[in-house]
């Protein structure tokens, strides 16, 4: 029946195919392009197999977040352009646009009825699996979810992946089987059923056709959205000028991606951006342009599962830039290695995964601490000595999250990171007035102690033992007291 592998298929209610249906539905919602889509691929080989005609409904709704002269104006070029393509083919593709929020409440349960199956696009975000959730109990036929978004389906992981490295370590494992199965280019492209003539006349008349002057940039003035946001001059919607613009993107900018990509003056992205978002444009039709360039195959995969952040793909630097001399390590973080850390420089022992495992109480490790739920702070001096290392980012790691708090203690809040615990420690005597800083609660979360210290009194370069307060956080000016205990260097804080 169809190519479209089962991990990328999800029912979303009890109900059977229903073979003696006038048609098959495909409700585009999120993927709004006429080829590499896994969903479009389903419901033509759906209508195939069961010789009943395909029938696509692509609808924008005018209540949704946002809602704007610019965005439907971008969506509606997409659509425009599927028009005139279906146009005489044997799909019937039904344009509906809301005039009024909720006008279109029931037009998916009204086509549904007269349905064989109904297919959908699968979508993670805003408000679509809502929409989905809503319309699916509903609908009398089975209404099956299709996966589009990436290379990666969404349930390819059997588990939480808690870090970026534990991600890339999985990705490296189990993507090389699923770039064996990419959507077709056009999956229209082979026969299909007779079209179907129209819609029925109840559905026509309550839920009529998008207005065709909307579809070609007619004026959006009826409609109840947003009109001080203009669409964006010399921008147009669609697949077709999606396709334009990754071509001019692999063609013009891709050799100068890889080191002007992070420079606001060097015009090198790929502007692809708003397609993505719309659906205009495949990551798979991406993917396959550019390995196309690059004359890539899967046999330049590297064969281990490192969780390397570069190099695993066996493409050019522009192709796959990576972050830095070392998988784990920003650029200017080689220099010498302190006498506490683990060999993460080139030819290390070290585990590079580690340095993005979640810290447990009691576990402070001497290693460069990478973790979205930690904040850093810059350090620039080395710390200790030796020849091929690392140099420290930072020397502690703040938690900003509530779960950190436990029985109105704060536990957790600093823990030492990236340097010998020996060389930082040193007995709660050692820590003086003049090492008790004032503190200021974060705007982002009241119970997490911030240090705030300024230039002209930051303390000199020493390092001790400090204690932060296991109370809830004191007010400016107030001192810190005994509480946990935590290791910071006095060098550093003037940079905090």
């Amino acid at each position: 029946m169809t190519d479209v592998p089962e991990i990328r298929v999800r029912p979303c209610n009890e109900g059977e195919v229903r073979p003696d249906g006038r048609y098959v539905l495909y409700w585009m919602t999120a993927c709004r392009r006429l080829g590499w889509s896994f969903a479009l691929e389903r419901a033509a080989g759906w209508a195939r197999r069961l010789g009943r005609p395909l029938v696509i409904l692509e609808s924008l709704r005018c209540g949704y977040r946002w809602a704007s002269d610019r965005h439907h104006r971008f969506v509606l070029d997409g659509m425009a352009g599927h028009a005139a393509r279906l146009a005489g083919s044997d799909v019937l593709y039904y344009p509906y646009v809301e005039p009024a929020a909720g006008a279109g409440k029931g037009l998916v349960e009204a086509l549904a009825r007269e349905a064989c199956v109904v297919v959908a696009d699968d979508a993670p975000v805003f408000f679509l699996p809502r929409l989905l959730a809503a319309a699916a109990p509903r609908l009398a036929v089975r209404l099956e979810a299709v996966d589009s978004n990436g290379l990666l389906p969404l349930r390819a992981a059997d588990r939480e992946l808690t870090a970026a490295y534990h991600f890339r370590r999985f990705l490296q494992k189990v993507l090389p089987e699923h770039l064996a199965h990419f959507p077709e280019e056009d999956p229209l492209a082979a026969p299909l059923p007779p079209r179907l003539p129209g819609l029925p006349q109840e559905i026509a008349r309550r839920w009529p056709a998008a207005d065709p002057a909307w579809l070609h940039g007619g004026s959006l003035a009826a409609l109840p959205i947003d009109h001080d946001v203009p669409p964006v001059p010399g921008v147009t919607g669609g697949d077709e000028a999606a396709g334009r613009v990754l071509a001019r993107f692999l063609d013009e900018r891709l050799p100068r991606y890889g080191e002007g990509r992070n420079d606001p003056g060097d015009d090198v992205t790929s502007g692809l951006s708003p397609y993505l978002h719309f659906g205009h444009v495949s990551i798979h039709q991406a993917f396959a342009a550019l390995a196309k360039r690059e004359r890539w195959s899967p046999e330049r995969l590297v064969r281990t599962a490192s969780g390397a952040r570069e190099g695993w793909w066996g493409m050019s630097p522009a192709a796959a830039p990576g972050g830095g001399a070392h998988p784990q390590l920003p650029a200017d973080a080689v220099g010498e290695e302190g006498a506490g850390m683990v060999g993460l420089a080139a030819g290390g022992a070290g585990d590079p995964g580690r340095a993005e495992q979640p810290l447990g109480p009691g576990r402070p490790r001497p290693e460069l601490v990478q973790r979205h739920l930690l904040v850093f702070r810059p350090l620039r001096p080395a710390v200790g000595a030796g020849a091929a290392g690392v140099r420290l980012r930072a020397l502690h790691e703040q938690r900003e999250h509530a779960p950190q708090i436990s029985g109105g203690r704060l536990r957790g809040a600093l823990r030492p990171a990236g340097a010998d615990v020996a060389a930082l420690s040193a007995s709660r005597k050692d820590c003086d007035e003049s090492d008790r800083l004032p503190f200021e609660s974060s705007p982002r979360n009241p119970l997490s102690n911030r240090p705030r210290i300024p230039a002209a009194q930051a303390p000199g370069p020493r390092s001790a033992w400090v204690r932060f307060s296991s109370r809830p956080p004191p007010g400016e000016g107030r001192s810190c007291a005994a509480g946990q205990k935590v290791a910071l260097c006095s060098a550093h804080w003037p940079r905090l």
